[in-house]
């Protein structure tokens, strides 16, 4: 199973300089993808995943026939020309109402996982469930459903996840209806559960999962520091060959009650980037910032926090955040644009010279949308980034859509 992953990149910091003012490049709308058939509310662009030349998109209360909210995922591929077409609308064979199916999407080569939190596949209220998608000579079909055991209501099984060609990490409950994350791995051609993981007193952990090789990071935005004051933590585990183990529990240097550091999560060999969404920055509530830790010969360190450099209150900065190499990407999903609120905008810094830097800002082109939440989610590998804009409504209200642009660009624009 081969994918386009940011495991494979190495980008060279000297391709860009370092910007001294703000730069807010608009996308063109030839890279805007949006949901086909006039679809009202669906949110497509809930989660977003790219693999190569494809991406995936959720769609999480789209209907399915006379099953509203039961939710879908479309593909998108490009074609030799760079043309980004729908190539399939995936539902599941045993579609119900409000599945939600596509709140959490990950694309890896042929296969994909879709997260439906709300199914009830064993009498067990939003115990959720993960289905697996396969494509074969560009068709894709519906392999295999992947159930918690035990099913327990409220679990919200695979809401976060994360995938590579030896583990697909599920977030879940335990018997003791506390917050675990699931150890999948390939078994004879099948995605069979081998374990599961968790900390001790970790809350709200898995609000992200992040995977690197052997190597998982994984959010917990309501976890408490040393002073049992509830700043969000994040966690690194290990597999040792039979089971992933704690390293260690990573925390703001600067942590504050309610950061929600850990909500959004993300590692790139011995880097890692955690956003706090509901970080204040001086007098702005809300504004969000996201932490770089790095590996050394001391173990993990805090080397940066960023937060944007036009930041306000409210603006969420670090609600989802992507390293791939020597650059970082940072959604900041509630950002007022213009006469637009919450329209969002997404952040880049390289590193450059040893030291990370802002490079440029996105946002929607103009004249923007209110409410579309840009930023939300986003989607990154070697060759290319998607975010998403659930709320944005084009012809059709709250129908979504995402932005696609290539990493390798000097400028998203």
């Amino acid at each position: 199973m081969k994918a386009h992953t940011c495991q494979q990149l190495v980008l060279v910091a000297t391709l860009l300089a370092p910007l001294t003012t703000l730069s807010a490049q608009a996308l063109p709308a030839g890279v805007r993808l949006q949901p086909d058939g006039g679809r009202t509310g669906i949110l497509f662009g809930t989660a977003v995943s790219i693999s190569g030349s494809s991406i995936a998109t959720g769609a999480a209360f789209d209907a399915n026939g006379m099953f509203g909210g039961a939710g879908s995922v479309f593909v998108h591929v490009r074609d030799g020309g760079g043309a980004w077409t729908l190539q399939q609308r995936l539902v599941a064979n045993d579609s119900a109402a409000n599945d939600n199916l596509g709140a959490w999407v990950e694309i890896f080569g042929d296969t994909l996982f879709a997260s439906a939190p709300s199914n009830v596949p064993t009498g067990s209220p939003k115990s959720g469930a993960v289905y697996v998608f396969q494509r074969s000579a560009g068709v894709w079909s519906q392999v295999d459903k992947l159930v918690p055991n035990p099913a327990i209501q409220g679990a919200n099984f695979g809401q976060r996840m994360a995938v590579n060609d030896e583990f697909l990490l599920l977030g879940g409950l335990n018997a003791s209806s506390q917050r675990i994350v699931h150890v999948y791995q390939p078994v004879a051609g099948a995605w069979q559960q081998t374990g599961s993981f968790q900390p001790t007193g970790a809350g709200s952990f898995a609000s992200h999962i992040s995977l690197w090789k052997k190597t998982a990071l994984v959010g917990a935005n309501g976890a408490t520091n040393a002073s049992a004051v509830a700043t969000g933590a994040a966690y690194v585990f290990d597999h040792n060959g039979s089971a992933f183990a704690q390293t260690i529990k990573l925390l703001a240097s600067d942590g504050a009650s309610g950061d929600a550091f850990g909500f959004s999560a993300s590692l790139w060999g011995k880097r890692a980037v955690i956003g706090a969404f509901q970080d204040d920055i001086g007098n702005n509530v809300n504004q969000g910032s996201a932490y770089v830790f790095e590996l050394g010969a001391n173990g993990w360190t805090e080397v940066v926090k960023l937060t944007a450099p036009d930041g306000l209150g409210n603006d969420q900065f670090g609600k989802d955040v992507r390293i791939c190499g020597d650059r970082i990407f940072v959604g900041a999903s509630r950002r007022d644009e213009g006469v637009n609120p919450d329209q969002g905008a997404m952040y880049r810094y390289d590193r450059i010279g040893g030291v990370w830097s802002f490079v440029e800002k996105v946002t929607l082109a103009s004249p923007g949308r209110s409410n579309a939440l840009y930023g939300d989610h986003i989607g990154v590998d070697a060759q290319g980034l998607v975010v998403g804009a659930p709320f944005i409504s084009e012809s059709y209200a709250y129908s979504g859509g995402c932005k696609v642009d290539g990493i390798h660009a000097d400028s998203f624009e």
